[in-house]
């Protein structure tokens, strides 16, 4: 099951990829090398890493955060590609599962807590 899950997980990856590759053909008439700059390229590879390669948010949450970066960048007349790479070395630093890797380990930390906390106050009421 595990290898026919990863099959079928790329195969859904490659349709999606499909269906953006005609979307991007499309929208530009014109389909050449030249439109894949390398930073094209190091923008789609480090989108999973700044979100969080563990689940598909996470890519989703690192395009999001890429786009943000990007149109505050050109309205604040700052290199959105600087911002991004500085932000992408401090989450390589800080957090290697991605910022998604940084909300469930909060989520875990919270859930562990909340189970501690409930035990010590039943374990006072068995006290009394």
């Amino acid at each position: 099951p595990t290898e026919l899950n990863r099959i079928v997980s790329l195969c859904i990856g490659a349709a999606l990829a499909t269906v953006g590759g005609v979307f991007f053909a499309i929208i530009n008439q014109l389909i050449i090398p030249e439109s894949f700059t390398l930073a094209v390229v190091f923008t789609v590879i480090f989108i999973p890493i700044l979100g969080g390669s563990r689940s598909a948010w996470g890519c989703v949450l690192g395009a999001a955060i890429v786009v943000f970066v990007n149109e505050m960048g050109s309205q604040l007349n700052i290199s959105g590609s600087l911002v991004f790479g500085v932000g992408v070395m401090a989450v390589l630093l800080i957090a290697p599962g991605g910022l998604l890797g940084i909300l469930y380990a909060l989520a875990q930390r919270a859930g562990r807590e909340s189970v501690g906390a409930e035990a010590n106050r039943e374990a006072r009421l068995a006290r009394q």
